[in-house]
C-alpha cells in the first residue's frame, strides 16, 4: 500500500534511496500504533493479574491469544486484498528502486 525504499544488495545499509515522497513512513507508524491499541485489553488484564493475584492470568492468556490470532487472520486477508488490488503498482515500484 505504501512501500518503503531500502538500499540495494551490496550497498551500504546506511544509504537510503532518495524518493520524492515519504508515504512509506506511515505504514510502520500505523502498525506500531495499531499494535499498542490492540494490546490494551491484554495489558489491562496483565496489570490486573499482577495487582490482584493470579485470578486474571487465564483470561490474560486467552485474550492475548485470541487477539493475536484475530490480528494474524485480519492482516492476511487485508494484506492479500491490498496486494491483489495494487500488486502491479507495487511491482513497478520495486523494479524502479
Amino acid at each position: 500500500m505504501a512501500p518503503y525504499a531500502v538500499s540495494r544488495p551490496g550497498d551500504s545499509p546506511f544509504q537510503q534511496p532518495q524518493r520524492p515522497t515519504s508515504r512509506g513512513a506511515y505504514g510502520p507508524a500505523a502498525a506500531f500504533l495499531g499494535a499498542i491499541v490492540l494490546s490494551v485489553p491484554t495489558i489491562w488484564l496483565f496489570a490486573a493479574s499482577i495487582i490482584e493475584g493470579s485470578a486474571y492470568a487465564p483470561a490474560t492468556f486467552w485474550v492475548g491469544l485470541l487477539v493475536g490470532l484475530g490480528v494474524l487472520a485480519a492482516g492476511a486477508v487485508i494484506g492479500g486484498r491490498i496486494f491483489e488490488r495494487s500488486g502491479e503498482r507495487l511491482m513497478e515500484f520495486v523494479e524502479t528502486a
